[in-house]
């Protein structure tokens, strides 16, 4: 398949919706995986409303939602 181009597929939960469309922008434009996906990392942790990850979360979330780690 030499020159042919590569399918790409993109698996995630709603938590990454902050960085799917650079992600997949980057991705058509033939940008290297690794790649896309770091730049869609950084969105996601920049967005305050993300709990898990980034600047909405840190050590105080478990306290915060009142969770009990296993």
């Amino acid at each position: 398949m030499c020159g042919a181009a590569m399918a790409s597929i993109l698996v995630t939960n709603s938590e990454a919706t902050p960085g799917v469309g650079e992600t997949a922008k980057m991705l058509g434009a033939g940008a290297g995986g690794l790649d896309a996906i770091e730049a869609s990392i950084r969105l996601v942790e920049a967005e305050i409303s993300i709990r898990t990850v980034g600047r909405g979360a840190g050590p105080t979330c478990w306290a915060r939602w009142n969770w009990t780690l296993p």
